[in-house]
């Protein structure tokens, strides 16, 4: 093998020659290995011409067709390890390299090795003039460092992103941010903010997603069933339910209380578990050990009819004491998730009405009526 990549080197050979005879020099992949590093090192030493350049292209393209992958693994990991140290090497080359240890470190689920070579990847690839490429390797990378648990690390990435993306206008690939980054604020139960990215990707109309848009409005109303209750909570989830299919959501029956503002139970929580993502459900399940939660929510209920409510009522009807009632209303009241004053010396509550919008307050509805043009 090693004549007929001195051939080549020396212009006696054509490239399909090259190919054609290099394939006919090895009878099984572990002497595929140990020929290739071989012609590696003697690559190296030819110099860097345009044949040179080429021939490892080659037997870069001879590695990945090996199907034993700790034997491609070892060979594509020492080929990097040879080439990335040249001078004036060209990155093309490294960037290679990397994309096919991606692929190996995919196939054997090894989600730290294969993000740290997508890093690399990026690094080497030079993709400053093509976006889209970079944005496919960003959202490869995002979701890569979700199965690691690096939520976060996948959150940074999608938003410093974004501004890329819209110079784009690519919209699949607008939607496709917009996801990963929804996922990664979803798994690290960020509700709130993730049902507002899942929101924002439902605005994309791309060929073909009508599926994707059923499914990504499931996760938006999941997600605020699941954050922290608030008037921007139930007025989100009041909008959500405009859209089209929303019907057909296997979780209607439970929304459909959440808008008739009927008291939510522990039986209702737990009859939406097999419809909830695996952490969705394991976060759920502190919520039933804690009804804090359905507590809050059926105070925001409250609140919509009634302008004053004694404590001790409440207290009584939600089986517990004026003393927890008063917390958890003086909590939400200070978090600004429930307009009210509580008068203890008197023992009521009074809801104030919602007349001035919360600064933080989305403006939802605006969309909508767009929603409904692309999908209704």
């Amino acid at each position: 093998m090693d004549e007929v990549l001195h051939s080549f080197l020396e212009g006696k050979l054509s490239k399909e020659q090259f190919q054609e005879m290099f394939a006919l020099h090895y009878t099984s992949e572990q002497q595929l290995h140990v020929e290739l590093r071989n012609c590696i090192q003697i690559c190296i030493q030819s110099g860097r011409d345009e044949r040179t350049y080429e021939a490892v292209h080659h037997l870069l393209d001879m590695a990945a067709g090996i199907s034993c992958l700790a034997l491609r693994k070892n060979l594509l990991e020492y080929m990097y390890a040879q080439l990335s140290p040249l001078e004036g090497i060209r990155s093309e080359l490294l960037a290679k390299c990397c994309l096919q240890l991606a692929a190996v470190f995919d196939a054997e689920n090894d989600y730290e090795n294969l993000c740290a070579a997508l890093e690399t990847l990026e690094k080497h690839a030079n993709l400053e003039s093509d976006l889209e490429q970079l944005l496919l390797l960003r959202i490869r990378l995002g979701e890569n460092y979700i199965k690691l648990g690096k939520p976060e690390k996948a959150i940074l990435l999608m938003r410093t992103s974004m501004p890329i993306a819209h110079k784009t206008n690519n919209h699949q690939l607008l939607m496709e941010l917009q996801l990963c980054n929804a996922r990664a604020l979803d798994e690290t139960f960020q509700f709130l903010d993730a049902a507002r990215s899942y929101y924002k990707a439902l605005q994309y109309k791309v060929p073909g997603n009508e599926i994707v848009f059923i499914e990504n409005l499931s996760l938006a109303i999941q997600c605020l069933i699941l954050a922290t209750p608030s008037m921007i909570v139930l007025q989100f989830l009041q909008e959500l339910s405009l859209l089209p299919n929303v019907t057909e959501l296997p979780l209607f029956n439970f929304i459909k209380k959440y808008l008739q503002r009927k008291f939510i139970t522990l039986e209702d929580a737990n009859s939406i578990l097999p419809f909830l993502l695996p952490h969705q459900v394991q976060y759920m399940h502190t919520l039933i050990a804690n009804p804090k939660h359905f507590l809050e929510t059926n105070l925001l209920f409250v609140s919509e009819f009634y302008e004053v409510a004694s404590l001790e009522n409440l207290a009584n009807y939600f089986h517990i004491t004026v003393k927890e009632l008063d917390a958890v209303l003086a909590n939400m009241i200070f978090q600004q998730r429930i307009r009210a004053s509580i008068d203890q010396f008197a023992g009521y509550i009074t809801f104030l009405p919602d007349s001035e919008k919360m600064l933080s307050r989305p403006n939802y509805i605006e969309n909508i009526s767009q929603i409904l043009n692309q999908y209704g």
